[in-house]
């Protein structure tokens, strides 16, 4: 029995830290040491696309905030119980996703400007972020226009740059001006970053969820291709199957298949 649980395993695919019975089974000893209360089971935000004729299954934007939340150890629990928790869903006072940020190379280091710009996109700051050449200048600031204090002090913090650093200007943008005391790094030194905290209700928009104390079954998939269906129009397992159905249709078209429970 080891063997098939092994060979069943090596048949699915999964992350190669669950690609084994054993691993599965480390997994469940380590759930089973969280209370059923403080889990949350969530599908993955996903997609459907047209390209080039062909309908096909995408990772959604929003799945980019679940993955955050999970990153950063934030708890989607508050979120996927709702008003009926004891606790409250993490809200954060300034979306850092609107949050867009000018930067620039004030430095002699080529492409500075690009490397920090991208670790803020990367960090859930807004794709307008964008790098650009800069003044030179011996100290690195960041300037913000009137009435966006907050959303400047987002950006501070995710990059470690001290109260100081902060002007407010008189432009529209939020501009960060990278100066030679930043030359490297990810974090300005002797600063210390902190992650910006996630939206967990935006983490679950669009998924579906349950806590770990809830006694229904899962939803299934409506996605009309989730299941593979050969050219004659039946449920295939084929890596290239030449078209696909929801899980429900397939269901009705295996009247010859048991159910593999009651």
């Amino acid at each position: 029995m080891w063997g098939i649980a092994n060979a069943a395993t090596k048949a699915l695919t999964v992350d190669n830290s669950l690609d084994s019975a054993t691993k599965l089974i480390g997994l469940a000893g380590d759930l089973n040491k969280v209370p059923a209360s403080r889990i949350t089971w969530a599908t993955m935000q996903t997609q459907d696309v047209t390209v080039q004729g062909s309908s096909r299954t995408e990772i959604a934007p929003g799945a980019k905030a679940m993955f955050k939340s999970i990153a950063t150890d934030q708890s989607l629990t508050a979120a996927a119980a709702g008003a009926g928790h004891s606790s409250s869903p993490t809200v954060p006072p300034v979306p850092i996703a609107s949050i867009a940020v000018q930067v620039q190379n004030g430095t002699t280091v080529n492409g500075r400007a690009l490397a920090i710009a991208q670790q803020l996109i990367d960090g859930g700051f807004s794709d307008r972020t964008a790098p650009g050449n800069g003044t030179p200048a011996a100290t690195t600031s960041l300037t913000y226009p009137p009435g966006q204090k907050a959303q400047a002090q987002a950006v501070a913090r995710s990059i470690g740059l001290p109260a100081r650093g902060l002007v407010q200007g008189p432009g529209t943008r939020i501009v960060l001006l990278i100066g030679a005391d930043w030359p490297t790094g990810a974090t300005f030194p002797g600063g210390k970053a902190a992650p910006a905290p996630v939206d967990t209700q935006a983490a679950l928009n669009g998924t579906n969820q349950q806590l770990g104390t809830d006694k229904k079954c899962a939803e299934v998939s409506t996605y009309k291709d989730v299941i593979g269906l050969d050219a004659s129009g039946k449920p295939t397992s084929s890596d290239h199957p030449a078209s696909g159905t929801s899980p429900t249709r397939a269901y009705a078209l295996s009247p010859n298949v048991k159910d593999s429970a009651p």
